[in-house]
């Protein structure tokens, strides 16, 4: 199974992406926990 990306405008797949599999996701969720953690506490000043 695939994702795909459509761009909502004219229609045309954007890209398309391999699904996770049972395994793969769990995985992915706590490293990407792990990087929300590191990054929570990090100060962004936008000069606009």
């Amino acid at each position: 199974m695939s994702i795909i990306s459509i761009n909502p405008a004219n229609g045309k797949k954007i890209k398309e992406y391999a699904a996770l599999t049972e395994e793969q996701a769990p995985a992915k969720i706590k490293q990407t926990h792990n990087a929300w953690l590191g990054w929570k506490t990090v100060l962004v000043f936008l000069n606009l």
